[in-house]
């Protein structure tokens, strides 16, 4: 079962919104990223599973992905190692939102190609800093 949301709505053709993609199972997180984003003028989109994650990915190309590491049907890791590999998807950043803390497993996401890290739990002001720098620095 495909589960996204997209809050997508009619733009102005002069004003640019970033589309970020939230990748977590955790409903609770999806939403406060979501919840924390969108008023900061981000369009959200979410998938809840690895799956999900890549037939979003497959139709869409987002300015920015949340990637959580641990997904009930797959490895975070994997998948940030196949965002970075596909063609469309390249030069999308990533950020990695996880609730795993060892060095080990932040070097890991950068050798796979996470632009960021963030630890759960985090500060919104974190998140939403990060997300700004990372986009700024994209459009570069």
């Amino acid at each position: 079962m495909l589960i996204l949301h997209s809050n997508a709505r009619a733009l102005d053709m002069t004003e640019t919104k970033y589309r970020i993609l939230v990748i977590d199972d955790d409903p609770d997180v999806v939403e406060l990223v979501r919840d924390t984003l969108e008023p900061e003028g981000y369009l959200v989109d979410t998938a809840l599973s690895f799956r999900d994650s890549e037939l979003y990915l497959s139709q869409t190309v987002p300015d920015l992905i949340v990637l959580d590491l641990t997904l009930p049907d797959g490895d975070g890791y994997e998948l940030c190692r196949r965002i970075k590999r596909n063609d469309m998807t390249c030069n999308t950043p990533v950020l990695i939102l996880s609730g795993t803390t060892r060095l080990d497993a932040k070097v890991k996401g950068f050798v796979d190609g996470a632009r960021k890290y963030i630890t759960k739990p985090f500060e919104l002001n974190t998140l939403t800093d990060s997300v700004s720098k990372l986009l700024k620095r994209d459009r570069q």
